[in-house]
């Protein structure tokens, strides 16, 4: 085996790895089960199954934004690209959507760097918990 088959073996292990555990963390709900807390913060996940690799940023941001935000993040929802009735605007999966008493306080899409996906996010939590 080469140096970068090994390489993008180790990658696709550790991945695999952390979406196993990262999965197993949070909610995964169809949409028509869907509740908003009013009194909690919603983050909502966007996931893309046919493109799961445009997914690792997200999945290394929130496994480290759940060591800060625990409670938080645990309470994530999972939705499938191909869900119907969502009222929430998504033109890029993967998304990541935070929601306070019905409006969006932080939304991130696409295919970007963790720290792009962190900085929103953290904010909004931070300044929820003041």
């Amino acid at each position: 085996m080469t140096e970068r088959s090994e390489q993008i073996m180790k990658r696709l292990s550790t991945f695999l790895l952390l979406s196993f555990i990262f999965i197993a963390s949070c909610q995964q709900n169809d949409t028509s089960s869907i509740q908003i807390n009013k009194d909690d913060l919603q983050l909502m996940f966007f996931s893309d199954e046919n493109n799961v690799q445009n997914e690792i940023n997200y999945y290394d941001a929130l496994l480290e934004l759940k060591k800060e935000f625990p409670h938080e993040i645990s309470n994530m929802v999972i939705i499938s690209s191909q869900a119907e009735e969502v009222n929430i605007s998504i033109n890029q999966y993967p998304a990541l959507v935070m929601m306070y008493d019905n409006e969006i306080i932080a939304q991130v899409e696409g295919h970007i760097s963790k720290d792009e996906i962190m900085n929103p996010i953290k904010e909004a939590l931070e300044g929820n918990k003041e």
